[in-house]
């Protein structure tokens, strides 16, 4: 089984998916994750669904606080954002990313 993540704007209309089709959501932007996240979690009982769905934050600017924070309330990944630049911009930008991820004791 592949797991399915549907991305969007939290919504009554966008839970109700995730819920029936998804396992999971992929929330554009991170504001509100957290009460979001309740709201989901009804959703997800509503269709009858067991466990959790997974929540896996979208463009997230990798803060060491930010990613302690995720991983508290219960994200097990986040897709870090990264510029439309050249190669070496990139590059480098990975390797920023590492450095942070490290000191979050997250790798």
């Amino acid at each position: 089984h592949i797991p399915t993540l549907i991305g969007g704007s939290a919504g009554p209309k966008m839970f109700a998916h995730v819920a029936e089709w998804a396992d999971g959501w992929i929330p554009i932007g991170g504001a509100g994750i957290r009460d979001a996240m309740a709201r989901l979690g009804e959703a997800w009982a509503a269709a009858g669904r067991t466990g959790s769905p997974e929540i896996v934050p979208f463009g997230t600017l990798p803060d060491v606080g930010k990613l302690h924070y995720y991983r508290d309330i219960g994200c097990t990944e986040v897709v870090l954002r990264l510029p439309a630049a050249d190669l070496d911009t990139v590059l480098h930008t990975l390797d920023a990313h590492v450095d942070v991820c490290r000191s979050a004791g997250l790798l």
